[in-house]
This record gives C-alpha cells, structure tokens and sequence, in this order.
C-alpha cells in the first residue's frame, strides 16, 4: 500500500543490484516525468531503495544531525537516480522519516542541512567517489552534445526524451548530470543539425 493512501501501487523497476545497493536509474517508476522525484512510496519500496547498506552507513560515522540525515538523504538519492537533488523539498517526507529512523537523527532536523557552501559540496564530492562517479568535464559536455544530435534527436525529439537519454547516457559513463552553468561553458558545435540553441535548451532544463 502507499503510505498515507489506500491504493495499491505497481513498482516496475527492473533495476540491478550493486555493492551499495542499486544501480541508479532516473525511470524506475512509471507516471512521473524523469526529472521528478514519485512523491509517495510503499514500506516496501522504501526498505528496497531508502535502505542504508552497512558501507553507506561507515560514510556516516563522523557526521552528527542535520549534516548527518542530510548526508544520507542526499547518498540515497544518488543511489537511486544517479544524481543529486535539485533542491531540498524534492525529497518527499515519508523517504527523510524512512532514512531519519535508520541514522538516529529526528527528520524534523532536515530542513537544517546547508543545500549550498561548502559542507554540502564537500559531501557530494565524498558520495560521487564512493559510488565510483564524477563530475562532467567540458570534454565530457562536448561529447554528450554530439552524442545527442547524432543518436537521440534524429529518432525523438522531444523533450522528455532528450531528458531521459541524458540522465541514462551520463549513469552509463558514470558521471554526475551537468548543472546549467556548465552547459552554457562547452564549446560550440557549428556542425549541430538540430541548432545547438536548441540542443542546450534541452539539456538546461534537464540538468540538476
């Protein structure tokens, strides 16, 4: 059952395991558009993808509160999309009790967590090195921008589509999703048969 509902909901994830627990994947859920988080979850769901594993939970030993529930919050969701939060209440309240009760920190003490300086970009850089990820390189950016005029937008166009090829094509190559700044710095593709003003279009509004 969802939690605070009285209907049943149907996960069809066919995701694979890892050694933290699961393999990321941004369309794990069906009836939500891919850069949204599915704001209610089953116990069961929760336990699958909310679960700290015993080497996530070694990640937590010397972080005490909000940075402590932060921290986790923010590794969980990595696990489970391949990428960081956009923003703070992007995390639904039912996945912050599920991962407060398991790291002893009162979910009231969420809101705490600094989402920007330098503590939370200290964090992300901690969970992108123990998930084996790393942030996209202006070469990185070139590439995916060739990538996508040449395999995705020939077939599919839309936007959601472009979306969702640019969140599976970065979890493949292992790197976080670009942000927006990044996208505006790569360089240039004169050659781009869609418009590169376009292109980027796209992937502005699908970066984290």
């Amino acid at each position: 059952m969802i939690l605070g509902t009285s209907k049943p909901f149907v996960d069809p994830s066919s995701t694979a395991q890892s050694v933290t627990g699961w393999v990321p994947s941004a369309t794990i859920c069906a009836g939500r558009t891919v850069d949204q988080m599915k704001r209610q979850w089953t116990r069961d769901e929760l336990a699958d993808h909310w679960t700290l594993a015993p080497k996530e939970l070694e990640l937590l030993a010397n972080k005490t509160g909000a940075t402590r529930l932060g921290f986790a919050v923010l590794l969980k969701a990595f696990v489970f999309e391949g990428r960081f939060p956009r923003q703070k209440h992007d995390i639904p309240g039912a996945v912050i009790v599920h991962v407060a009760n398991q790291v002893n920190v009162p979910a009231d003490l969420y809101p705490r967590y600094e989402w920007s300086g330098r503590t939370i970009e200290y964090h992300r850089a901690q969970i992108r090195e123990f998930l084996g990820f790393r942030e996209a390189s202006v070469q990185d950016g070139a590439e995916l921008v060739t990538w996508l005029a040449e395999r995705v937008l020939p077939q599919e166009p839309r936007e959601d589509h472009v979306r969702e090829a640019v969140f599976e094509r970065c979890r493949a190559l292992r790197i976080e999703p670009p942000s927006a700044g990044r996208i505006f710095r790569w360089p240039h593709r004169s050659a781009c048969p869609f418009g590169c003003s376009q292109l980027r279009g796209a992937l502005v509004r699908s970066c984290v």
